[in-house]
């Protein structure tokens, strides 16, 4: 016995692993996204703590300033500088202020701690201070704050207001600008020591006043926060150069001031990727000892199996005598125990079969002897039953002939009828007319000769007096003359009609006698020539029962390959069906309707008759069925149609009747390439 592909063990520990690196890759899944979540809430929270409260110490130092900023202007136009310069002396907040008077000269202060702190003077500090400083823009927008960033000099921030003086009654009396250097040294020392998060602080413009980094926001990003109306807010931001931060922002003083907390999420997250560093550490451990677990814990589990398979390939190769030994206490051992029950079982029966095999060959003897007696009975019923079968196959062929026959004999008797009745109506007329003249003339001649008979002709005529006898006897005889020919014309057709059915019938009587069920000698045909043809054929049946037959063709140059005689044979057995079918109507009609779908034609014999009994629906097309009586019909002519009709790849279907209003038949014809690529 052949060994297994892929044993249980194999099966077992891949199972064993798949399940165990599953639930440990859910788990790191799980636990690093949950992880991940609460640490961006964190850290979310550590950023709108951080632009908070750095909001609030700005709002309340720019507060400040600008309060300071409106009494030093009132100050100075009261003539109080002294005061001035104590007040700037003892605020370490500002480094230089100035006053710009519009019809006055400016009047600077400085803090001469800051200078001597720096080592720098006004000249320098005035110098670069005021390279991006624009008045109008102070006058447009009533206080402006802009970056100074001065070489070897604390960062300062500039800060200019513009400030209306009134009188006691409420009345402006002059308008000042102040400009004053702002040194938040304390402040940018706490945004600097900031070790995790980066704290910027920009103006309403996007320029950036503080920094604890170089590093700067998109313009865009600032426009999105500036634009939102939320005044204090957090959300995720990413540089497509500097990659992904957590950011919270905060807006202070009028909106004018935005302060910008990030924390990049590459550091946010990186406790999280180490955690996830060890868990995968921990979890190829657990992997590794749960596959080492597995391999033994399988090898306990197969060991049997393999002892079950190598004591079946025993019994296989036919040792009957074989014992498994399983000595586990589960499933394995009850499947053990049964197969040595079932290879006991084998065994009795194989010895009982030996034993059968010993009076076997009487027996097969016996039964020969017997079939060979029932083989002699079944051939004398078979030579019987051929009998038989070749009666009825004869019967059939008889009926099928003289049913067949029957069509164009019809035909050819009404022919000749009509052909009968013609002559008879109108030649009667006609020798009357020549009997006439015949008897006139001799009269004429015996009385006087071939004188008297000129004279007569010279006599006027009593119907034409403008003619003289002569010419009435000429136009009678011209008269007889063209109907002569008319009726010699007509009857050379019907003698060719009634040749042309006689060669049909020898042609359906040899087909018969040669056994051919359908013999079809199939070519092209147009199909506006085959209707007409089948027309002309049923018309002296139609004339005799006073009934109409129409004909409508969607196009007629549509050619078909058939046998033209099995067409016209199938089309007259249902036109014939048709007329037996609405003798009982009030205004007999059959039309036939021939349209080009897709790839067939389909053809439809539609009659206003009495219709098919619904019981009689399903019955039409079996051998010898008919309503007919059996001087009408035989119950062929629609079998032998659809049959000659299959045997071109066409079908003849009942498609429905409903009495005295319409009964439809159709005839589908496939098309060759060419029509269908025409149609």
């Amino acid at each position: 016995m052949r060994r297994p592909k892929f044993s249980i063990r194999y099966k077992f520990l891949f199972l064993i692993t798949t399940l165990v690196v599953g639930a440990i890759s859910m788990y790191l899944l799980v636990a690093t996204q949950i992880f991940k979540e609460d640490k961006t809430n964190l850290i979310f929270d550590i950023n709108r703590a951080a632009v908070s409260n750095l909001r609030s110490e700005l709002n309340t130092i720019i507060n400040g300033i600008s309060e300071k900023s409106r009494l030093i202007a009132i100050l100075n136009e009261k003539g109080q500088s002294d005061i001035v310069d104590q007040v700037i002396t003892n605020d370490k907040t500002i480094a230089y202020f100035e006053i710009q008077h519009p019809y006055q000269d400016k009047k600077t202060f400085s803090n001469n701690a800051f200078l001597k702190l720096y080592k720098t003077s006004v000249d320098m500090l005035t110098e670069q201070a005021f390279q991006d400083f624009d008045l109008n823009s102070v006058k447009e927008n009533s206080e402006i704050f802009w970056p100074i960033d001065i070489k070897g000099v604390a960062p300062l921030i500039g800060y200019a207001k513009h400030i209306v003086i009134e009188n006691q009654s409420g009345i402006p009396v002059s308008q000042v600008t102040t400009i004053a250097f702002l040194n938040l040294e304390d402040t940018h020392q706490i945004i600097r020591s900031s070790a995790l998060n980066q704290i910027s602080v920009f103006t309403r413009s996007g320029l950036p006043l503080l920094s604890s980094s170089k590093s700067f926001l998109s313009k865009t990003f600032l426009n999105k926060i500036i634009e939102n109306q939320v005044s204090l807010g957090v959300t995720k931001y990413t540089d497509h150069a500097q990659g992904e931060f957590l950011t919270a922002y905060a807006k202070t003083y009028n909106d004018q001031l935005l302060i910008v907390s990030q924390i990049p999420s590459d550091i946010a997250f990186s406790a999280v990727l180490g955690l996830l560093r060890r868990a995968v550490l921990i979890g190829s451990l657990l992997i590794t000892i749960s596959f080492i677990v597995g391999i033994f814990f399988s090898r306990s589990l197969t060991r049997p199996i393999f002892t079950l398979l190598k004591g079946m390939g025993k019994v296989a190769r036919g040792n009957l005598d074989t014992h498994i030994d399983v000595k586990t206490q589960d499933e394995i051992r009850v499947l053990a125990n049964s197969f040595n029950s079932m290879i006991i079982d084998l065994k009795t029966s194989r010895n009982a079969l030996e034993d059968l095999n010993k009076s076997l060959e009487s027996k097969v003897k016996e039964r020969t002897h017997q079939l060979e007696v029932q083989n002699q009975a079944v051939k004398e019923a078979q030579e019987a039953l051929l009998k038989t079968s070749r009666l009825a196959a004869v019967g059939e062929i008889a009926g099928r002939a003289a049913h067949e026959v029957l069509n164009p004999l019809t035909t050819i008797v009404n022919r000749a009828e009509t052909i009968k009745q013609s002559l008879t109506k109108n030649l009667s007329g006609e020798m009357d007319v020549l009997r006439d003249i015949q008897m006139q003339w001799k009269k004429d001649y015996n009385s006087g000769g071939f004188e008297s008979l000129l004279d007569e002709w010279k006599k006027p005529s009593s119907i034409s007096p403008d003619k003289t006898l002569w010419d009435e006897d000429l136009d009678n005889i011209e008269k007889i003359k063209i109907s002569m020919e008319n009726i010699s014309q007509n009857v050379s057709n019907d003698i060719g009609f009634l040749i042309g059915e006689c060669d049909r019938i020898v042609r359906i009587v040899n087909s018969m006698r040669s056994l051919s069920v359908v013999n079809a000698v199939k070519s092209k045909h147009r199909i506006d020539k085959l209707l007409k043809d089948s027309k002309n054929i049923m018309m002296d049946l139609f004339n005799k029962h006073n009934a109409e037959l129409s004909i409508e063709i969607d196009q007629p140059e549509t050619e078909i390959s058939v046998d033209r005689d099995e067409f016209l044979q199938a089309m007259t057995n249902l036109l014939r069906n048709s007329l037996y079918a609405i003798s009982e109507s009030q205004n007999p009609h059959v039309w036939i309707r021939a349209k080009t779908k897709d790839s067939h034609l389909s053809i439809q014999v539609v009659d206003n008759g009495s219709g098919i009994d619904p019981k009689d629906q399903e019955k039409l097309f079996k051998i010898q069925f008919s309503t007919k009586t059996p001087d009408e019909g035989t119950g062929l002519g629609l079998t032998i149609s659809r049959r000659f009709l299959r045997a071109i790849g066409g079908e003849l279907n009942f498609i429905k009747s409903s009495p005295f209003q319409e009964t439809v038949f159709e005839l589908r014809i496939p098309l060759d390439k060419q029509n269908e690529e025409a149609a």
